[in-house]
């Protein structure tokens, strides 16, 4: 049951009690859709990131650690997979995927960049490659990594739909709307810019796997995926985070916060700024310099006598240069 909360200030839909205590964890009151042959769970809204899932991930490791045992661990995890050789991508020479009843759960990008290999994976396969990196041991760099919260609720889409626009609107964000939003049917609303660290897609997968064929899916399943693209410097402490995690990063922790009406701390991942030209010529100057400055301030009984007369100098120089 869906409602909208006209007392409050900001006209935003509040779903099912939001403002109380989140109901205890309890078993999917729904049946299980089909997914590419395997199983995904549906539930109805609660305000919790815990029932979150991979649904994308890419990281690279040393080529070095692409090994025997890195390769059969691997095997173990995507099974019966089939290979097929591919182009290379993102900079790579060469790919290869493994294929899972046509559908291309993991692929791997060697040679021609710096040493590394990318190893891709979508879907329910997702979680299969994060495993595997983590089991493995060796350390790896996400680039991109989804994670989505799945849906199963009457009149849950529309709500939705309009909280997005309502929060994209009230932060300047972009929105982009795709599919049929005269009739209500397959649509998808963006928010963000897909260039950023942080990118929002509140869609309708359950029209979508419809008409894709999947007789068994709800009408009314509906996802809410992230899309975070971390940093270079932030990439090695954003491969420990979980799928919740990823509904923390940047401004999305603000949107589920407000959805959620909950206080959710942020996880940073954008850019790191680096050290400031500023700080950096002082750094020249001191490397440049240490041995004359150390050398002349044995000749002062201290510090700061040193730094008074380093400072007439600068002065005085400073005046010999406007004269």
């Amino acid at each position: 049951m869906i409602w909208l909360c006209g007392g409050l200030a900001d006209p935003h839909y509040v779903i099912r009690g939001l403002h109380s205590d989140p109901p205890p964890k309890t078993p999917s009151i729904f049946s299980a859709s089909q997914v590419s042959g395997h199983f995904m769970e549906l539930q109805e809204f609660s305000p919790s990131l815990e029932p979150a899932e991979w649904d994308y991930y890419r990281a690279t490791i040393k080529e070095n650690h692409f090994t025997d045992d890195f390769c059969k661990l691997l095997v173990d995890a995507f099974g019966s997979a089939k290979p097929e050789e591919t182009k290379g991508f993102y900079g790579y020479d060469e790919g290869l995927s493994l294929l899972v009843s046509g559908d291309r759960a993991l692929t791997v990008y060697k040679g021609g960049n710096a040493g590394t290999v990318c190893l891709e994976a979508s879907s329910v396969y997702s979680s299969k490659l994060r495993a595997v990196l983590l089991l493995s041991g060796v350390p790896f760099r996400p680039s991109r990594a989804d994670a989505c919260l799945d849906y199963d609720e009457e009149g849950l889409s529309q709500a939705l739909f309009d909280f997005g626009l309502w929060f994209a609107v009230k932060h300047d964000l972009k929105i982009e709307q795709r599919g049929d939003w005269e009739r209500g049917h397959e649509r998808t609303l963006y928010i963000g810019s897909r260039s950023s660290p942080v990118f929002l897609r509140i869609y309708e997968k359950g029209h979508k796997s419809i008409s894709d064929g999947d007789d068994t899916a709800s009408p009314n399943w509906v996802r809410v995926e992230v899309e975070c693209k971390p940093d270079r410097k932030r990439r090695e402490a954003f491969s420990q985070l979980e799928a919740s995690d990823l509904f923390r990063a940047g401004w999305v922790s603000d949107f589920m916060g407000a959805l959620f009406v909950q206080n959710i701390a942020r996880v940073p991942i954008g850019y790191q700024r680096s050290i400031t030209t500023d700080a950096r010529q002082k750094r020249w100057l001191a490397k440049a310099g240490r041995k004359i400055m150390l050398g002349w301030m044995d000749e002062f009984s201290s510090p700061e006598e040193w730094g008074r007369n380093m400072y007439n100098l600068l002065t005085d120089a400073a005046e010999n240069v406007e004269d």
